[in-house]
């Protein structure tokens, strides 16, 4: 379909599954694409690459449609608000749940280092929230409450809330320009050390967990410290 293209995104985000994205985005502007649907299921990852992946694909001059086809927790939901037009498939999930920081080495901390963090964890839910409440039309302590209580939506609940404005099995036509990205692009990276901010799949969910180190970033942000 001329100027149209589809990308199917089945990672984690992290630095890499964040620049692949990118780079077929820009390939296909370049190109003369001007419409763009991203086929998401994702267990979440990194808050600051899904913020900005919401604001790039908010601001840039291309029409931007978000499909969930199976799970999109966390952080993908974020992503998924960038849609002008937001889908979902009848057998899906949205999973809603408190930013939280894990400590992976030994880490001496004092009174300021936990102030900071702690400012830094309520940014980034806040900004998470307000990203939802503008989707949405909710207040932002609505979305807060959601948050905390680590609600999970099916697509019909999903619509009610806000978040999905049609709820259909299809995907792309045939013929389609079509790009995927695979979860093995979002794993090569070196283990990680010191800190990290979680938007991904908390302890005691049932979303998927790292297998190994090589994916010991599977659902973290890197934070100094």
């Amino acid at each position: 379909m001329n100027g149209e293209t589809y990308i199917r995104l089945t990672a984690p985000i992290t630095p890499h599954s964040t620049q692949r994205l990118l780079q077929i985005i820009d390939a296909k502007y370049q190109g003369g694409t001007r419409k763009i649907h991203l086929l998401l299921s994702t267990p979440g990852g990194m808050v600051s690459h899904g913020i900005s992946l919401y604001n790039f694909l908010k601001g840039i001059p291309m029409e931007v449609v978000t499909h969930n086809f199976g799970t999109v927790d966390s952080i993908g939901i974020i992503i998924f608000c960038a849609g002008s037009r937001r889908h979902s498939v009848p057998h899906a999930r949205f999973f809603l749940h408190p930013v939280a920081m894990e400590i992976n080495q030994q880490t001496r901390v004092d009174e300021h280092w936990l102030l900071e963090h702690s400012k830094s964890l309520k940014i980034d839910q806040e900004n998470i929230a307000r990203i939802i409440s503008e989707t949405t039309q909710r207040s932002k302590a609505e979305v807060l409450r959601d948050i905390g209580e680590r609600r999970t939506l099916h697509p019909e609940e999903a619509k009610s809330y806000g978040l999905v404005h049609d709820i259909q099995p299809d995907l792309l036509p045939p013929g389609a320009d079509f790009a995927p990205i695979y979860e093995s692009e979002a794993q090569q990276l070196p283990p990680l050390s010191g800190l990290a901010t979680q938007i991904g799949a908390p302890p005691g969910t049932s979303s998927p967990r790292p297998r190994d180190a090589s994916s010991s970033i599977y659902d973290y942000c890197a934070v100094s410290g």
